[in-house]
């Protein structure tokens, strides 16, 4: 990719002892088989906000973003094969 957009990559984000096993058992449970490895990089960022310290705020801010782009996928998921 250029402009320096890189591919999403689950090791590109270090967790803690632990957390990958946690991530994969996660998985096993939500998403057999279903684009797992985004998954596994929202789970690894997720956690990488709560280890960081993140501010309340900020992380108030990126849940309703998550939230309102699932909304979005929800809403034009119908027209997807629309062009």
């Amino acid at each position: 990719m250029s402009d320096g957009a890189r591919a999403l990559d689950p090791a590109d984000t270090p967790t803690p002892a632990g957390v990958d096993e946690l991530v994969t058992e996660l998985l096993e449970r939500i998403a057999p088989g279903r684009s797992r490895r985004h998954i596994a990089a929202l789970l690894r960022s997720t956690v990488a906000l709560a280890m960081d310290g993140t501010d309340p705020l900020n992380l108030k801010i990126a849940a309703a973003a998550l939230r309102e782009m699932r909304d979005a996928f929800e809403m034009f998921q119908p027209y997807a094969t629309e062009r």
